[in-house]
């Protein structure tokens, strides 16, 4: 029962360290806000994208920022889309997906899953 006591003591000793912390720390960047009420990537067209666009990853590479999004068609398929920007907020897309679906697994609903590391 000791070595439950000292668990929960500890816990709550974290959790209270983690709120003062949290409190006084702020982030170097300022606060978080909105830069448009337009979002930066839309559907649009009748093509690979024209259902929706989601789960963007971005990075920036040699001044650009290059963007790797899943873009979903009218049958529900999905791809990958491709798009690039020189401020991080209006990105120009490529008209054609970069990856589809190529293999029998994918055929049903293509290709999604696209986490950047």
């Amino acid at each position: 029962m000791k070595h439950v006591e000292k668990s929960s003591r500890l816990c709550a000793i974290s959790l209270f360290a983690i709120a003062v912390v949290g409190a006084v720390f702020a982030p170097p960047f300022g606060p978080w806000r909105r830069l448009s009420s337009e979002p930066v990537l839309s559907p649009r067209g009748s093509g690979f994208e024209s259902a929706g666009t989601f789960n963007p990853a971005v990075v920036k590479e040699r001044g650009k920022f290059v963007m790797l999004y899943r873009a979903q068609d009218g049958k529900g398929t999905s791809s990958l889309g491709y798009a690039t920007s020189d401020d991080g907020v209006h990105f120009s897309q490529r008209p054609e997906p970069v990856m589809v679906a190529e293999a029998a697994y994918e055929k049903g609903g293509g290709v999604v899953d696209l986490r950047v590391v």
